[in-house]
């Protein structure tokens, strides 16, 4: 074991000769937040895995080094879009404002969701009427 904490674990194995030389290392590295399983069994996770790459960097387990659920959790990774947590209304216009240039701001433009983009817009709608109220008193 590597190293160890409340939320992950960090495994090496190593395959030696019968004269003591190391022909082969594996690697492995497990978060308790990262699925249900590991919620309870990243210890054993992180060991079985550092193993079975072990042994297939010796050439005695197959010539892939992930589990199959670790590349199934991968591809599952790299299909799912992060999610961000929604701005309220006040730091949405915080960015708008301390956009540096058009292109930056149609780059935060983009990244909004509809809501965001909605929000933004009652906000310009009122802020518009305010000023023109201002103007023409």
């Amino acid at each position: 074991m590597l190293f160890r904490s409340v939320s992950q674990s960090r495994y090496q194995a190593r395959i030696y000769t019968d004269l003591g030389k190391c022909i082969a290392t594996g690697h492995a590295e497990e978060f308790r937040s990262s699925s249900q399983i590991n919620s309870t069994s990243a210890l054993e996770n992180a060991e079985t895995s550092a193993i079975g790459r072990a042994l297939a960097a010796a050439g005695w387990g197959g010539t892939e080094f992930g589990s199959a659920n670790e590349v199934q959790n991968a591809i599952h990774q790299q299909n799912t879009p992060k999610k961000r947590a929604a701005k309220s209304k006040d730091e949405l216009l915080k960015s708008i404002n301390d956009a540096a240039s058009p292109e930056i701001l149609a780059i935060f433009w983009k990244a909004l969701s509809p809501e965001e983009r909605e929000s933004v817009r009652e906000e310009a709608a009122a802020k518009g009427a305010e000023l023109k109220g201002a103007k023409n008193a």
